[in-house]
């Protein structure tokens, strides 16, 4: 329900007369969708339509391209594009800024599962948003690794390198990091998000290392992309990390 005259009412009001003028089969698309579900800014008018062969384009943003059914969803009386397709539109037409955001927004709201967007991206293929989505969520998009896959990678990386092993399970000030070197005040956090973080996890993610560092600890994240894919980097960071360390502990008398 909106207030009478207020702009959430009037940005609707005119987002169903678009739909109107453009006629059956049309839907709301692009970033006039990524405004109605909440990932981007409030859409203003001329809204984005995608429109059937034929349909008018008068005073609309058009965009004709074929609109599955499983695309498309009835909101608040209007056509719109689900979650997903509007992900891959934006992709298209917007800055790397708003994709991002718009990522974020889509998992904070929870409007659509990792399962959905991965189909997408299936059923889309030679599509520049999908190149581009997967540039920004990581070549290992299709497999989001659990805290136990991240360890099962880590950790042997670790033994190979023929440095100390660390505590998987090693209380920190009330904080459990995922790998902890008490000796060397060395903790590693190792990173299995690829759909990007909202800025709530993000906050409070910072705010946790931050605790660490300033209870003289030194913190390092490793991504699951850079674990997978530079293994030798990961490896020399932590040495060097490990070794700077080991320098500054106080020697026996």
């Amino acid at each position: 329900m909106y207030d009478v005259g207020s702009p959430a009412r009037s940005v609707r009001a005119g987002q169903m007369e678009a739909l109107l003028a453009a006629g059956p089969g049309a839907a709301l698309s692009h970033r006039s969708a990524a405004g109605f579900w909440g990932l981007l800014g409030q859409d203003a008018p001329p809204h984005h339509v995608i429109l059937p062969v034929g349909g008018a384009a008068s005073g609309l943003l058009p965009h004709r391209a074929k609109l599955p059914d499983r695309e498309v969803v009835m909101r608040d009386g209007l056509r719109v594009t689900t979650p997903a397709r509007v992900l891959l539109d934006v992709a298209e037409t917007e800055s790397e800024r708003d994709v991002l955001r718009a990522l974020g927004e889509a998992e904070a709201l929870r409007l659509l599962t990792r399962r959905e967007l991965v189909g997408g991206l299936h059923r889309w293929p030679g599509r520049r948003g999908v190149r581009v989505l997967r540039e920004l969520l990581g070549d290992d998009l299709d497999s989001r690794p659990t805290r136990s896959v991240l360890e099962d990678a880590f950790l042997p990386l670790v033994k190979a390198a023929g440095l100390p092993m660390p505590a998987t399970n090693h209380e920190v000030g009330g904080l459990v990091p995922d790998a902890v070197w008490p000796r060397h005040r060395v903790i590693v956090e190792l990173d299995g998000r690829r759909f990007h973080d909202t800025p709530t996890r993000f906050e409070r993610d910072r705010a946790r290392a931050a605790r660490l560092v300033a209870a003289g600890w030194v913190v390092l994240f490793f991504t699951w992309r850079r674990i997978t894919r530079e293994p030798m980097a990961v490896v020399a960071e932590l040495t060097a990390t490990l070794v700077q360390a080991e320098s500054r502990r106080p020697r026996a008398a």
